[in-house]
Order: structure tokens, then sequence, then C-alpha cells
């Protein structure tokens, strides 16, 4: 999740699934709250595009960090219920947020969400 301050509104926060092999954006939710049922919105765009006829059998895989979001009792459900297997990424690991950063740098140069 990445949050920055528009004078206007406020904190805005963004939540991206983003596809680790492609680094393809899947989902994404744009806010004014930050909390699990925003993640869950920004999974459920991603599940509905990439996988139509649902996602279990896949062996998916959710890679997140250790926050209050993905580690919440209704998200951590909502993964199991779907199943898709949640891996979370060591603490103060730099490397699990890189990949993420970089999409997000080059979506405020102008990049697309869609």
């Amino acid at each position: 999740m990445t949050e920055f301050m528009v004078s206007s509104i406020g904190w805005v926060y963004l939540v991206i699934v983003l596809d680790w092999y492609t680094k393809k954006i899947v989902g994404w939710n744009l806010t004014l709250r930050s909390r699990a049922g925003e993640w869950e919105e920004a999974l459920e765009m991603a599940v509905e595009k990439e996988f139509p006829d649902g996602v279990r059998g896949q062996r998916l895989k959710l890679i997140s960090d250790n926050g209050s979001q993905p580690t919440a009792t209704s998200f951590m459900r909502d993964m199991a219920t779907l199943g898709i297997e949640q891996i979370f990424t060591s603490y103060d690991n730099p490397k699990g947020n890189a990949d993420t950063r970089e999409d997000d740098e080059d979506n405020k140069r102008g990049g697309n969400l869609a």
C-alpha cells in the first residue's frame, strides 16, 4: 500500500495487487481509508479480472507485508475461503516492497492502473 497527501482531501491510500511474474497491476483500490476491506476490494478486482472462472485449485499465492490489513482476521479468512495461500515478507525487508514501489513510481510518472 502506498499513501500520499492530496492537499484538498488529505491522505489517500493506493492498494495494488501486482502479478510478480508479469509485473502487471491486476487489481487496485484508491481510497481515503486504510482497512482490510479496501485490500479485499483490490484482491476481488484482481480475481475477477484474471480468474473469471474462480481461483480454487489455481495454487495462487499472495505475498504481502505484515501490516494490519493483510493480517486482519477478515482478510485472512477471505484468503482461506478463496484457497489463496498467504506468504508474508520478513520484517524490515526492503525487497518485499521493491517491485511494488517501482511500479508506484511508474504510475506517479503517468503510468496507467488499468
